[in-house]
């Protein structure tokens, strides 16, 4: 099989002068070429190339280096070329790098911020490569370099607002744009009806909108705990950073008992953040409350004086348990 890029340019960089994670990246071109050229991803020199170089070297454990920005134009490459071996797992590489990048161009060293800029604009060069993957085998990498990405929102865009349904990774990376757009909203509202993977990343990404319906506002409850959060998690390949699930609390089940979330336990005394009422202390006694947990969800009724009155649990057995405290 002929080589998908022309490997001749790799050699017109002096990688031994450029540094990586164990110094000198001399060996970086030669793991270059095997992913440019391998037919087979379950080789051992494809195996080495990738996550010894590329995930070992040029990107290693959320770090990137002064050779990041040298190999990243070859692996976007890589991975475009549709006869390429492993151009998915290459593309995830690249969306990893992408993510780091991010991180360095906000860092106070200015060595690490440029190194990030330096990054990003291999990135932007390359965003009308990349934004052709989307929708494809590489839908998923590409959306998780949109995220962080300055240059692919405006076609990430396009194309979602050419879709009837989103992908959960569509939703995750928008919800990371520093301002979501009103489209992005709008599909996510219709996508929290189910329970599918999609639906669970529409709840995530709803979080950040604060004039929900009611109805919205419950399914984005019941879509943000932590079994759902498992459930998202096993329908990803790429490594999103997915935020902190927030259960918001908007919706109560019965009466003037409203759901809080436990967010701080003392020896004698909790808080919960109730929905209206904001930060909460609920002091208690050791009976029959005892064992309560940073995170649990207890229905609280305050009094007209904001102080809570009755507080009730549901304990791991099934079964109810209530208590008036005034």
């Amino acid at each position: 099989m002929p080589p998908m890029l022309d490997v001749s340019l790799i050699d017109k960089t002096d990688w031994a002068a450029v540094e990586g994670a164990y110094g000198s990246s001399a060996d970086v071109p030669q793991a270059l070429r095997v992913l440019a050229v391998a037919a087979d991803a379950q080789s051992d020199d494809w195996a080495e190339a990738l996550n010894g170089t590329v995930l070992g070297h040029i990107w290693h454990q959320g770090d990137i280096y002064p050779v990041t920005p040298h190999a990243l134009p070859f692996l976007v490459a890589i991975a475009d070329e549709p006869r390429s071996a492993g151009r998915a797992e290459v593309a995830r590489a690249a969306a990893r790098i992408a993510q780091a990048a991010a991180r360095y161009a906000h860092k106070k060293e200015e060595a690490d911020a440029a190194l990030g800029r330096a990054t990003a604009d291999v990135f932007a060069a390359n965003a009308a490569t990349i934004a052709g993957w989307l929708g494809g085998e590489l839908d998923e990498p590409a959306s998780l370099i949109a995220s962080v990405v300055t240059a692919l929102r405006e076609p990430f865009g396009a194309f979602l607002g050419g879709r009837a349904s989103f992908s959960p990774w569509h939703h995750l990376a928008v919800e990371r744009w520093p301002e979501v757009p009103d489209w992005a909203y709008a599909g996510a509202e219709k996508e929290v009806a189910g329970e599918t993977p999609a639906a669970i990343a529409a709840a995530v990404l709803l979080q950040r909108k604060t004039d929900l319906s009611d109805a919205v506002a419950r399914r984005v409850d019941a879509l943000t705990t932590p079994p759902m959060r498992a459930a998202l998690e096993a329908a990803l390949t790429c490594p999103w950073e997915i935020p902190e699930f927030q259960f918001r609390l908007r919706s109560a089940p019965t009466g003037d008992l409203v759901p809080c979330e436990v967010i701080f336990v003392g020896a004698n005394l909790i808080y919960v953040q109730h929905p209206s009422a904001g930060r909460v202390v609920v002091r208690l006694g050791n009976e029959p409350l005892d064992g309560i947990g940073k995170g649990e969800t207890l229905l609280v009724e305050l009094s007209p004086a904001g102080r809570p009155r009755v507080v009730e649990r549901t304990t791991a057995s099934g079964e109810t348990v209530r208590r008036v405290l005034e």
